[in-house]
């Protein structure tokens, strides 16, 4: 594995085991281990292969039904997720399917397992990615390193069954083709991974757009620098990118809807893309000989006008961006509050903390960069990675700071440029020391680049959040406890109904239930979460009723704790639907039922008909 000695994979698997066991035994009751999962995303995901295979295997569907039928009640709703993700969690419940353990429980097994696994997987692949330009010695840092990512080891957690895990993996991978498809343009083996790893990207997420940019971006520049290969490996990248792609929207869509322009899940759209950027690069390629940057210059744009006109008539709204088709009502009422969306710079005074944690490294890895460019001035191949390398480093840092989740991305590319700077600190210090005490350096180092950035932001945010924020005790919602009451078939689980509930908690509900649910977390059930939200945010009570009566409510369901608060209480306050049935004075259409003291802070208001 890039080089790496046995005993060095054993400490890195070792240390991979106690991280994952650690953080999942600190989880406690939210743990995989009490059957919970991380974040309502994991819940959906299993509910959406679930109900495939079952309508499958009950003749009422086939691999093309994506329909989720029990949410945005009572419409269903098909959501811009993909199957490559699906296939993961599915060939890793196989083996306990096999044993005779139930499709339900053989599911929540894999998708609680899945993404730690691909975390060990992403571990060799980042040592693999940097072994170019990282030295032997150093290589078992680049995975100690990247386990203590806040942000990567956030989307790699037990429990998170979510596609995200398996879009950082495919990110690595280019990241590493793209170095050394950089060094050697003519490697065709670079090319090829680098254009397929970008394509299963994409078929998994249109987040994978940013990475192949930044890897166009970097070869063109090589191309204009330079000349010659640089046109030839962007054609090679491009022609195993469009082969990927057709494969994809064969596998994902049916025959009759190849056509389809969806921005946000692979379509024709991307199809077209990989073919413009193989127009671009074979018109390069046969361009004759030019001596001058200016007049690649002119040739390059030249070359760009037939895959902007292609582009600009086959999906003129590609442009636009993925969420170019989102309901708008929904941005200010759920987007603007989605974590991984906002921004680390809230204005208030835990920012700075906040950028210590998750991108102190990365500035520490900027610092490498720049002394490695400056090594490297004379050397054009390893010129070429390291400014692929500043190029993403400057874009996802930058990024970062507008939405959280591109700090994963940021903190990878960091990984390489920050071992180089660490080992030669360390390199320095222990040849200013006694030979009996070099190895003080490399430990304190190692200590200090691991845990170092992340200690001190989350301390500088608990020191700026003093004071400032009030404490609440936590809500208890066991939302584990109140399914069961749900799915009494003797209660008020007698027969599906449809609940209206804080749109977070609809995916665990449709999953620990045989219920519906309207509001869900996703851009695409924009309908669902406006009227979920509008239903309960609304002083007026008929209109409440009429939109509940649309929908087909049954039950409201509420757990008042501030995010729920905030988010039905934001627009009308104390004269919400919402905060009147919390304080127990809501409509005579909505009286709550007696729960149980063991299911805490839970509110429960049948629908009169």
């Amino acid at each position: 594995m890039s080089g790496l000695k046995r005993s060095e994979v054993a400490v890195l698997v070792a240390l991979w085991a106690v991280a994952h066991l650690g953080v999942a035994i600190a989880q406690g009751p939210t743990s995989p281990f009490a059957g919970n999962l991380v974040d309502p995303d994991a819940f959906m995901r299993l509910i959406k292969i679930e109900s495939w295979l079952k309508n499958w295997d009950s003749g009422q569907g086939g691999w093309y039904d994506v329909l989720i039928a029990r949410d945005n009640a009572p419409y269903g709703l098909v959501l811009h997720w993909t199957r490559l993700f699906d296939l993961l969690v599915l060939l890793g419940a196989a083996p306990l399917l096999l044993f005779g353990v139930g499709l339900h429980a053989a599911l929540f097994v894999s998708g609680a397992a899945i993404s730690p696994a691909l975390h060990l997987a992403a571990l060799f692949a980042v040592i693999w990615a940097f072994a170019p330009i990282v030295g032997r010695d150093a290589r078992p840092l680049l995975g100690l390193l990247f386990v203590a990512q806040p942000a990567v080891f956030s989307h790699f957690m037990a429990g998170r069954a979510d596609h995200h895990s398996l879009i950082a993996l495919l990110f690595v991978l280019v990241l590493g083709a793209m170095i050394r498809l950089l060094r050697a343009p003519e490697t065709a083996a670079a090319a090829v991974l680098a254009g397929v790893a970008a394509g299963l990207g994409l078929w998994v997420s249109e987040e994978g757009l940013l990475a192949l940019a930044l890897a166009y971006v970097a070869l063109a520049v090589l191309w204009l620098a330079r000349g010659g290969a640089a046109a030839i490996a962007g054609r090679r990248l491009s022609l195993a990118l469009l082969a990927t792609l057709m494969l994809a929207l064969a596998l994902e869509r049916p025959p009759g809807d190849w056509a389809s322009h969806d921005l946000d899940r692979i379509s024709l759209v991307h199809v077209a893309l990989a073919f413009a950027a193989a127009i671009f690069w074979a018109s390069l390629v046969y361009v004759p000989k030019l001596t001058s940057i200016t007049s690649r210059l002119l040739a390059c744009a030249g070359a760009g006008l037939l895959p902007l006109v292609l582009m600009l008539a086959v999906a003129p709204r590609f442009f636009l961006g993925p969420m170019a088709d989102m309901d708008p009502r929904i941005g200010p009422i759920w987007l603007a509050h989605v974590a991984e969306a906002r921004s680390l710079l809230h204005g208030d005074r835990g920012s700075l903390g906040r950028l210590l944690v998750y991108l102190g490294p990365v500035l520490l890895g900027a610092v490498g960069l720049a002394r490695h460019i400056r090594a490297r001035w004379n050397d054009p191949p390893d010129l070429a990675a390291a400014f692929y390398l500043a190029l993403s480093l400057a874009a996802f840092g930058t990024l970062a700071t507008k939405e959280l989740r591109f700090a994963v991305p940021a903190e990878i590319v960091a990984l390489g440029p920050l071992v180089l700077l660490l080992d030669e600190i360390m390199r320095l210090a222990s040849a200013r020391l006694a030979p009996a005490l070099a190895a003080l350096p490399r430990v304190a180092v190692v200590l200090a680049a691991a845990v170092g950035c992340t200690g001190l932001g989350l301390a500088v945010v608990g020191h700026g959040n003093a004071g400032v924020l009030t404490v609440v005790p936590p809500t208890a919602c066991p939302l584990q406890s109140l399914a069961a009451l749900l799915d009494d078939p003797t209660g008020l689980g007698a027969s599906p109904k449809t609940i209206l509930a804080f749109l977070d908690i609809g995916p665990e509900l449709v999953y620990r239930t045989p219920h519906r649910s309207i509001g869900s977390p996703y851009h695409r059930n924009g309908a669902g979460i406006y009227d979920a939200w509008r239903a309960l945010a609304t002083d007026d009570i008929d209109e409440a009723k009429r939109l509940m009566r649309r929908r087909r409510v049954d039950l409201v369901l509420l757990c008042p704790s501030l995010p729920e608060r905030a988010y039905f209480e934001g627009q009308n306050g104390a004269a919400s639907l919402y905060a009147r049935l919390v304080a127990g004075s809501g409509p005579a259409w909505l009286k709550p039922v007696p729960l149980p003291p063991a299911l805490g802070s839970f509110r429960l208001f049948p629908v009169a008909r």
